[in-house]
């Protein structure tokens, strides 16, 4: 054989057993960077959440990738294996909090990685030889919306609850001032007082008596209001009377109210003198001495009368005769 031949079937064997050697390590993932442009992370879930193969992977947000595969494992706890491709120029933390999320109108749902606030939390990226399994457990649409609720409904039934308790210390007690049941409990017995005087006013309706009383006394006052009528225009006749005998009413009274002042000036004349002393009433009224021995000597005069009488009342009773 020329060495010519021989060396053409060497090297084609020796390139046939190098394309052997590739095509083995690109079956064992070893040579995949060559060929791909992205590193397969794999989701350990609980269920699918409608995930399917290529279905929209992001990162805050920020489209990095694709589903690769999703795959049910009964006999492994989480049964749902979720594979994704994700670009190789993407570094994926590991402490990702992964959720499912599905567009309410239109679209299919997504894989979503959010990545923690803190920086430092995000030192650590997932392997990009496709070992990394990330563990998840997706919520469907009505738990998370349950879970936007349930705290809201949860402080609203602990406040109803308050609201129907009943009352320790009562509505007048100053810790419950300002409390919705103290102004439910005040409204009850506003509406019981208004009870009570729909009540009364009621049976007052119905009082046969009353409205005989209410009767008669509209029909006194409407007497009343004529007769105050009648007589305020007999008023105003006797002005209108009186205003044309105006001139003669005064001449006539010009001497009266003449003699009136005479009279008030000669009363004034006689109290100067008797606030001066002037007289026996000035003397009475201004010297206390002179009141108080009139006054003794009344009493002395009283006392002789009766000594008098006495003696006029022994005479008699000796049988004598007195004669005045």
């Amino acid at each position: 054989m020329k060495d010519s031949t021989r060396n053409f079937i060497t090297g084609l064997v020796s390139l046939g057993a190098l394309g052997v050697l590739v095509a083995l390590l690109l079956m064992f993932g070893e040579l995949r960077w060559l060929v791909q442009s992205s590193y397969r992370v794999t989701v350990a879930a609980n269920i699918g959440g409608g995930l399917r193969k290529g279905s929209q992977v992001q990162l805050n947000g920020v489209p990095i990738g694709e589903v690769a595969s999703v795959t049910v494992r009964p006999s492994e706890e989480p049964p749902v294996r979720v594979e994704a491709d994700i670009n190789f120029d993407i570094d994926l933390p590991q402490s990702c909090e992964i959720s499912c999320e599905s567009a309410l109108i239109g679209g299919g749902s997504r894989l979503n990685f959010r990545m923690p606030n803190d920086p430092a939390a995000r030192t650590a990226m997932a392997p990009r030889d496709g070992t990394w399994v990330a563990s998840a457990e997706f919520m469907t649409f009505e738990d998370r919306i349950a879970s936007i609720v349930s705290e809201d409904f949860t402080e609203l039934a602990r406040n109803l609850n308050e609201l129907v308790a009943p009352l320790q210390g009562g509505p007048d007690d100053p810790a419950n001032q300002g409390s919705i049941r103290t102004s439910v409990t005040r409204l009850n017995r506003m509406l019981a007082s208004a009870e009570e005087a729909f009540d009364g006013a009621n049976s007052w309706l119905h009082d046969e008596q009353l409205h005989a009383d209410a009767k008669s006394a509209v029909w006194k006052a409407s007497q009343l209001i004529d007769q105050a009528s009648a007589a305020m225009d007999a008023v105003a006749g006797a002005a209108k009377g009186i205003e044309g005998q105006a001139g003669t009413l005064a001449a006539d009274l010009r001497p009266v109210i003449e003699r009136m002042r005479q009279t008030l000036e000669h009363v004034q004349a006689i109290s100067e003198k008797v606030n001066a002393g002037e007289g026996t009433v000035g003397q009475l009224v201004n010297n206390p001495d002179l009141y108080r021995s009139l006054e003794d000597a009344g009493r002395r005069l009283a006392a002789t009368l009766a000594e008098v009488e006495l003696l006029v009342a022994k005479i008699k009773d000796e049988g004598l005769r007195v004669e005045w």
